[in-house]
């Protein structure tokens, strides 16, 4: 079953390609912030191994129009902290789950660590890095540190 004509799309590396359909979406997004969204999602595999999608890379695919007869994709990066089986049918299963972007894991763990000779980019690329977040530098984030005039 192909579901390519949908505004929402859900690709996950963890499960095979439309494996899960988007039913509803509820969500924010802020400047300086992290985004988060609540899927209700339905399957036709009632297998679905939750522990084996938790926390791996997924991507959801937001439509809108660029004008007439012009459409394209806004796509959120992340993972899923949450997944929870809601209901089966006899051919369906509904699930829900929350996309977070990677940065969150950032939030699920609290370490005290002194940086000595170190600069900022330094120390700030190896929290990213390490911790399990395995943010790249170039990749994931970049640094624009100015140094402060005066004073």
């Amino acid at each position: 079953m192909s579901f390519t004509n949908q505004t929402l799309k859900l690709e996950t590396d963890a499960l095979p390609e439309d494996a899960l359909l988007v039913t509803r979406l509820t969500g924010e997004e802020q400047l300086s912030g992290m985004f988060r969204f609540e899927l209700q999602l339905v399957s036709a595999d009632p297998k679905i191994d939750l522990e084996k999608v938790l926390y791996e890379p997924a991507r959801l695919g937001i439509q809108y129009r660029l004008g007439p007869g012009m459409k394209a994709f806004r796509y959120y990066s992340g993972m899923f902290s949450e997944l929870q089986l809601l209901e089966q049918g006899q051919n369906w299963t509904s699930y829900r789950a929350v996309l977070v972007p990677d940065l969150f894991k950032t939030t699920e763990f609290y370490r005290s660590r002194i940086f000595m000779d170190r600069t900022i980019e330094d120390l700030v690329g190896d929290v990213l890095k390490g911790q399990g977040v395995g943010l790249q530098a170039d990749t994931d984030y970049r640094f624009d540190l100015k140094r402060a005039s005066g004073g």
